[in-house]
This record gives structure tokens, sequence and C-alpha cells, in this order.
């Protein structure tokens, strides 16, 4: 038994050093602004069991595949439904009619020299 406790740990040990991610991204939606110069991506993010699933909204310029927490314009626990969509090449709507304030880890009204509009209860 102590054998076996012993081999889950180093095996542990051994998925972080050679950077193993077990977090799982999906892409929900990707919107590209009026202008095609930046990307507005609706992303799903689970690690597993001990931390929940978190749904973002990033700002990213069009071309880069990278999602850095820093352009995220919305992080909301759980997978609810968030509808995006350009107004104009700076401004974005977000809304989420089903969203829970207190689920709302993040909210920024800048991305760069994009405005984020939100529509949330």
């Amino acid at each position: 038994m102590m054998a076996r406790v012993i081999a889950l740990g180093m095996l542990a040990v051994l998925t972080l050093l050679l950077g193993c991610n077990p977090c799982k991204e999906e892409i929900w939606n990707s919107i590209p602004s009026p202008d095609r110069q930046r990307v507005a991506v609706t992303v799903m993010r689970d690690c597993g069991a001990t931390t929940g699933e978190v749904l973002s909204v990033n700002i990213r310029p069009a071309g880069s595949s990278k999602l850095s927490a820093e352009n995220n314009a919305l992080v909301v626990k759980h997978g609810y439904a968030i509808n995006a969509s350009w107004k104009d090449a700076t401004t974005l709507a977000i809304e989420c009619h089903e969203c829970v304030a207190k689920e709302i880890t993040a909210k920024r009204d800048n991305i760069g020299p994009v405005h984020i509009i939100y529509d949330l209860p």
C-alpha cells in the first residue's frame, strides 16, 4: 500500500515537472471584431475535481492563439450561456442573464482599446 502511495506521488511530481497541464480548455465561441483586428473568444476551462469549471470571455489580437488571463474581460464560475457581440471595432457587449452575481470572479471595463459593456444580473 505504501509503495503504491509513493509511486502515485512520484507520478504526480513527474507530471508537474514535465509541464503536463491537467486542465482542459474548450472554445465555445470565437467572434472577430468588425475590423478583424481582434477576436472575442468564449472559453470553458475545466481543471478537474479540485477546482470547478470556469467560463471566460477573452479578447486577443487576431491571428494569436494565446489566451492570457490579463485579456479576460469576464470570468464566471460554471458554464452559463454568455453572449458576446461586437457593437463596433472597439466596443464589445457581453450579456449573461443566467449568471449569478456572486459567481463572477472578474469583470473588466477595458482590455486595451476595447471598451466592454455588460448586461448581467
